[in-house]
């Protein structure tokens, strides 16, 4: 699908779908608070990982996010430039994904959110990918529980199910921690599937890897924060280990990634 790859339609289709979104949202009226919002921010870090496994090495990743919401609705673009992508660009500076994520979160009961939703994952030099999304978060006065679950539906069959943990603290001048930690089960339905290529056969279920992650949002100017953020990456079992490690652009199955993520909210 190189038509997607395209430079114009990577940033058409978030303006699109932004107008699909607020069309089909309930109008606002002169009673409703409700007000439509929107943030951007970019992440710095010194790789990029994704469910355990290693996307670069030896550069700096730039991962730039817009988000628009309204009454539930939620549309995300998000994407990934390595300064020195030696997968796809022989170390040249390199765009090498851009995903779109749309869903739909509401308050069932006092607490507990549900959302579902979908993502397009649009990539350089691998065939495009959509996932479902289904999961639900019950905020506990020391703790938020979330479990979420991605079932992709097209070119790599099978669940990635993630159960987090997080808490968020106040600490001073209106900063805010926030420390948790998560665990990922994957299913992969095909033997041809990344995480497979290496050497291994037949479907795969396991628990994957978890991770660790700590991140300090400091406001300022009204409308910015900045955030240093620390992550640590690891494998929850033998076999994800060896998985993790073969298909990692490293070659290893532990990583550590920090940076710092700069934003704008209003």
């Amino acid at each position: 699908m190189e038509f997607f790859r395209s430079a114009s339609l990577k940033f058409f289709l978030p303006v699109l779908l932004v107008a699909i979104v607020l069309g089909l949202a309930p109008v606002a009226g002169a009673e409703d608070e409700d007000k439509p919002t929107a943030s951007v921010s970019v992440d710095i870090l010194n790789q990029y990982i994704s469910r355990g496994v290693a996307y670069s090495e030896d550069s700096a990743v730039f991962q730039p996010s817009m988000t628009f919401g309204y009454k539930g609705f939620s549309l995300n673009m998000w994407g990934n430039f390595d300064t020195d992508d030696e997968v796809y660009a022989d170390g040249d500076p390199n765009w090498n994904e851009t995903d779109l994520t749309l869903t739909y979160t509401r308050e069932l009961f006092a607490n507990f959110n549900a959302t579902f939703g979908a993502v397009y994952y649009a990539y350089e030099n691998a065939d495009d990918s959509v996932e479902l999304i289904f999961g639900g978060a019950y905020a506990f006065p020391w703790l938020t529980v979330g479990l979420t679950a991605y079932w992709e539906v097209t070119h790599y069959p099978g669940w990635w199910i993630v159960l987090d943990l997080s808490r968020t603290w106040d600490v001073f001048c209106d900063a805010k921690l926030t420390t948790g930690m998560s665990f990922g089960y994957m299913i992969l339905n095909d033997e041809d599937n990344t995480l497979n290529e290496q050497g291994a056969e037949g479907d795969y279920s396991e628990l994957h890897s978890s991770q660790v992650y700590a991140s300090l949002a400091i406001p300022f100017a009204k409308y910015f924060t900045i955030s240093p953020k620390v992550a640590l990456h690891f494998p929850l079992t033998d076999n994800a280990a060896d998985r993790i490690e073969a298909v990692s652009v490293d070659e290893k199955e532990v990583h550590v990634v920090g940076g710092i993520n700069i934003g704008m909210s209003f």
